[in-house]
């Protein structure tokens, strides 16, 4: 029992050793665990700010094509009023010139009486054409300050409704007849009961 003490304190030694050495291991690794779990928050952090701006830029990016697809919409729409005014305007001036053709020929063939038949119907035609130029240059003036209000109006909303709304808009006022019951057609009524020969 005497060999077995001074060996069972060797292995009490040893074991205590052991302990010490992983204690102070344990006490190494802690401070390189928390580093690498903050070196991981940070790379988080930093994924996360450029997911961030990555969506903002591509926020910017479509709202810019919104407006420019606004803008290329109206200018259409300009264009497009115009060319129908180019051409109105050229109809109204070959009807006009077929008409005064037409009205020499008959000068030239029928009597005096029937010329001035011809000359009454002519002037009526020539007041016709007249107020529907004077309509047509109100109608340009109402359809330019509604458009241009509801170009600014819509800019504010969604692409999509906004697209709808310029292009019901458009279709309506370019499309808008005259109707039967409204003041405008009892005003032309009148006037060519007036002028009726």
């Amino acid at each position: 029992s005497a060999d077995k003490e001074p060996e069972q304190e060797r292995r009490r030694d040893e074991e205590r050793e052991r302990q010490f050495r992983e204690e102070q291991q344990l006490r190494r690794q802690e401070p390189e665990q928390e580093q690498r779990r903050r070196e991981e928050r940070e790379r988080q952090f930093r994924e996360e700010e450029q997911l961030r701006r990555q969506e903002l830029e591509q926020e910017l990016e479509q709202e810019q094509r919104r407006r420019e697809e606004q803008e290329r919409q109206f200018r259409e729409e300009e264009q497009q009023l115009r060319r129908q005014e180019l051409e109105q305007e050229q109809r109204r001036r070959q009807e006009r010139e077929r008409q005064f053709r037409e009205e020499q020929q008959l000068r030239r063939q029928k009597p005096e009486q029937e010329q001035r038949r011809q000359e009454r119907e002519r002037k009526f035609r020539d007041e016709q054409l007249r107020r529907q130029e004077l309509e047509g240059q109100r109608y340009r003036q109402e359809f330019d300050s509604q458009t241009r209000g509801q170009f600014r109006d819509r800019q504010s909303r969604e692409e999509d409704k906004s697209r709808r709304q310029a292009q019901e808009f458009s279709s309506r006022q370019i499309s808008k007849p005259i109707v039967r019951s409204s003041p405008l057609y009892e005003y032309i009524q009148e006037q060519r009961s007036q002028y009726r020969p």
